[in-house]
């Protein structure tokens, strides 16, 4: 086996023959790059050294599996918390529907009691006038009826009292001229008499 380093030497000095052994061996320093050196260890020290590192790369895996299962462990920490978040989000937009609803519900029962008010007052005020409506009606139709019936019986007491008066003598002046303004007052309303 060849030594780098001498190796190095002796061709630094090819280059430079004028300079000493000792300037040659001070300046190819400089220029050189180092070698592994190579340990040589027995076998039971070998042995030792193999289990140490497959137990450091037996614990680094382990490390790096825990690290693993960790990671995992915060990603689905995350991941559920953004779950309930969601669920959360949900829960709310949902129950501010709801509450929309049943407004937009409330509202509409208002409206429609509202309604039946204004409907149950306008059928009142109907009822009202058609009642109004009845009792003039019945008023006329009684005032149409009623007014013959009181015009004969004025026309009887008249003649009744002018009998007491001329003794029950019914041709005379004054009966007739009495039927006159009775006829002349009744003479309007016989056509809604007939």
């Amino acid at each position: 086996m060849v030594n780098k380093w001498l190796e190095h030497v002796k061709r630094f000095r090819e280059k430079h023959p004028q300079m000493s052994y000792k300037e040659v061996l001070q300046r190819a320093r400089a220029s050189y790059t180092p070698v592994e050196k190579k340990i040589v260890i027995s076998r039971p020290e070998r042995r030792e050294a193999q289990r140490i590192i497959s137990e450091s790369k037996k614990r680094e895996s382990e490390r790096k599996k825990a690290e693993r299962a960790e990671k995992k462990a915060v990603k689905d920490a995350l991941k559920s918390e953004r779950e309930r978040k969601k669920a959360e989000r949900e829960a709310e937009k949902e129950r501010k529907a709801m509450e929309r609803q049943r407004k937009l519900r409330l509202a509409w029962e208002k409206k429609q009691a509202k309604d039946e008010r204004a409907r149950v007052k306008q059928v009142k005020k109907a009822e009202k006038e058609a009642e109004k409506e009845r009792k003039l009606l019945e008023k006329e139709r009684k005032a149409r009826l009623s007014f013959p019936k009181k015009v004969a019986r004025k026309a009887r007491r008249l003649e009744r009292e002018r009998k007491k008066l001329k003794g029950g003598d019914l041709v005379g002046g004054n009966f007739l001229d009495d039927l006159g303004k009775i006829a002349s007052t009744v003479a309007p309303f016989v056509p809604l008499l007939l």
